[in-house]
């Protein structure tokens, strides 16, 4: 007989991090050599009922943190974007791009605001105003955007997988990009290009890059360069492996989330947690911090908070245990 591993961790939110839609925003020190091959990050958001335009939610940039030279190049990055262009009209796009191996357009896996089977096309548009999004869109998106509704946002990915696709065309790809949504996959692949008029997206396969990716931006894509997110953020993760089903499922737990740096049931994922922000609590020496908890020796990467975001008791439900 043994110790039974427990289904879940015991953990409950006390705070999370609230920014609004003018100045504010954070940045984290990302780990060496973190996400050239393979990866996987996830986060908690409620974008508290704005949903008049598109916004960055979360970046990780090859650019340092450096107000003064503006940070308006920001080369090689991946981005998860809140995309919308009317009210009933929206998506989760997580993107990518890739200068140093020749992959120097947006490559992008949409969540739509309805289910999608289609591989790596991330929407379709039907007139240049881009008024309408037409693929896989359903005219209820409300939970994407009601006030005090928290959505969990997992995004993997893996130069080493491939798939076979048939939409519009057909082949295999070599690496492959998934994003889940509230414990659910939504969508798979990556598409090169931003969709015209009438056509999707070319399908791509996905190249390991060489760039290091240097920041993380929550809110922004660069310290320069902004179109934040009135937004709350809570239980942000990055791990050097990639998060499987059950694993996904695991960490959103119905959504009462648990903690990221305990093993429980099925996820197993502790060892290869290279950054956790938890947001219960800050610390102020010269700078407002949140302390970087993913326990495995790299509590070195703490989150530094920008023109004043705030730490408020609106958090996603917790297991209480």
């Amino acid at each position: 007989s043994g110790i039974a591993v427990p289904t879940t961790s015991t953990y409950t939110s006390v705070k999370s991090l609230q920014l609004d839609a003018t100045d504010e925003y954070a940045y984290a020190t990302l780990p060496s050599g973190w996400g050239k091959s393979q990866g996987s990050y996830a986060f908690w958001v409620n974008l508290n009922g704005n949903a008049t335009a598109s916004r960055y939610l979360i970046a990780f940039t090859t650019n340092a943190y450096n107000v003064s030279e503006g940070n308006l190049d920001f080369d090689d990055f991946m981005t998860l974007h809140f995309h919308a262009r009317a009210t009933s009209h929206m998506a989760f796009l997580a993107r990518a791009r890739n200068t140093t191996t020749q992959q120097n357009k947006f490559s992008t896996v949409a969540l739509q605001t309805g289910a999608t089977s289609s591989h790596g096309y991330p929407y379709n548009r039907t007139n240049a105003a881009f008024t309408s999004i037409q693929q896989n869109m359903v005219t209820s998106s409300s939970s994407l955007v009601t006030n005090n509704v928290w959505t969990h946002v997992v995004v993997t990915w893996d130069t080493d997988s491939s798939l076979t696709y048939s939409y519009g065309s057909s082949g295999t790809l070599t690496g492959l990009t998934k994003i889940y949504i509230n414990g659910e996959l939504r969508n798979i692949g990556q598409g090169e290009g931003i969709p015209s008029d009438t056509q999707q997206a070319d399908a791509k396969s996905l190249i390991a890059r060489t760039a290091e990716l240097t920041t993380m931006y929550v809110g922004s894509i660069s310290a320069g360069y902004h179109t934040p997110a009135t937004a709350s953020y809570d239980g942000i993760g990055i791990w050097t492996s990639v998060l499987d089903a059950n694993n996904v499922a695991a960490i959103y737990n119905s959504g009462a989330p648990t903690d990221l740096s305990v093993n429980a049931g099925n996820y197993n994922q502790k060892a290869n947690l290279v950054g956790y922000w938890k947001m219960d609590s800050t610390t102020s020496n010269g700078t407002v911090t949140v302390a970087d908890s993913n326990g495995n020796n790299n509590n070195n990467n703490p989150l530094t908070l920008v023109s004043g975001p705030t730490l408020t008791t609106n958090t996603p439900t917790r297991e209480k245990g």
